[in-house]
């Protein structure tokens, strides 16, 4: 029993990942860098439309990600994408 319930756990915290730090990453890449060119200009807004943060929030609320995040593995996990390692 406690061995399918780590393996469940390691699936959520790989799914996670994935779809928060290169699927999310990878989408929002474009708003994440032109919102990080406005910030000087005084644009504050922390979670743009279409941004990674705003795609990984809609992919919670459709069941896609838990609400656990994993701040370092999914920065890791964003650098398999070009785009998305960019705007790290």
């Amino acid at each position: 029993m406690a061995d399918t319930s780590r393996l469940a756990a390691a699936l959520q915290y790989l799914q996670d990942v994935a779809n928060r730090g290169v699927i999310g990453g990878a989408l929002g890449a474009p708003v994440d860098m032109i919102t990080t060119a406005l910030r000087p200009f005084g644009y504050k807004t922390e979670k743009p439309v279409m941004g990674s943060e705003w795609i990984g929030d809609k992919m919670q609320q459709a069941g896609m990600v838990s609400e656990n995040r994993h701040p370092i593995a999914e920065t890791v996990a964003g650098f398999i994408d070009p785009v998305t390692a960019a705007t790290g």
